[in-house]
């Protein structure tokens, strides 16, 4: 397929690649920065949804049974989801996603979810904040509706998240964790 636009992310199952980016168009198509083409041939499939701005990040619940969509985005859909929000990977309908009432990272170049992953029990997100979000760190949240398990609020942007066995690893440039019972900022 053709994407007028960069593709920032993927999510595969057993029939579709979901795609994410800067792209508005899919083979001439219009598709707002979300698409699904599919896994034989790569064709562009029925399947809509979108976001009003960039999209960073996909990840599939177990079972497909949400596609959790991350970025810099204010709206998914025509539902305001604040950098986060979950669609139905068989419509693309927006579905509850809780993380999005709490943690409200989108805004134009100035705060996103960065990065999603899942341990097949818990959804991982990382965002950055610079005026308009409010959270920098890791959330974990439940895969079925997004309600958050913990919050790890250390201030500064968190660029990615990995689970693996009972640890989970971020990569970002953590400078104020007091909040949380850790370092306070240094000069």
């Amino acid at each position: 397929p053709s994407f007028n636009g960069r593709i920032n992310a993927l999510a595969v199952d057993s029939k579709t690649v979901f795609a994410a980016g800067t792209f508005s168009s899919v083979n001439g198509q219009p598709r707002g920065r979300l698409a699904a083409v599919s896994t034989t041939g790569g064709r562009l499939t029925s399947w809509k949804s979108s976001a009003n701005e960039e999209v960073h990040a996909l990840v599939l619940t177990p079972r497909s049974k949400l596609l959790v969509v991350g970025g810099m985005f204010t709206k998914l859909n025509s539902t305001t989801a604040r950098g986060s929000g979950a669609v139905s990977p068989t419509t693309g309908k927006t579905k509850t996603w809780k993380v999005n009432r709490v943690v409200k990272n989108g805004g134009k170049q100035s705060s996103a979810i960065l990065s999603l992953a899942t341990d097949g029990d818990t959804v991982y997100g990382t965002g950055f904040s610079s005026g308009t979000g409010n959270f920098e760190g890791v959330y974990a949240a439940s895969v079925k509706d997004g309600t958050i398990r913990w919050l790890q609020d250390c201030h500064g942007d968190t660029y990615g998240v990995a689970p693996i066995g009972d640890v989970v690893y971020s990569v970002g440039h953590a400078h104020y964790c007091s909040n949380i019972g850790g370092f306070s900022d240094t000069n």
